[in-house]
């Protein structure tokens, strides 16, 4: 699944609400040639990325 973020900040902002509700983090966020992205997992084994740019 995806998820569309506005900036780096709200990529990071939604990792760590992710894991504050019991997801897990998979990739952490970082620069790629495809933008700011990064990967988590949700409670229920849903992968999901969010990426800004």
């Amino acid at each position: 699944m995806h998820h569309g973020a506005d900036t780096r900040g709200e990529v990071d902002a939604t990792l760590s609400a992710a894991c504050a509700a019991g997801g897990r983090i998979s990739a952490p966020a970082a620069e790629t040639a495809e933008g700011y992205r990064g990967d988590f997992t949700d409670p229920d084994g849903f992968v999901w990325r969010v990426t800004a740019g």
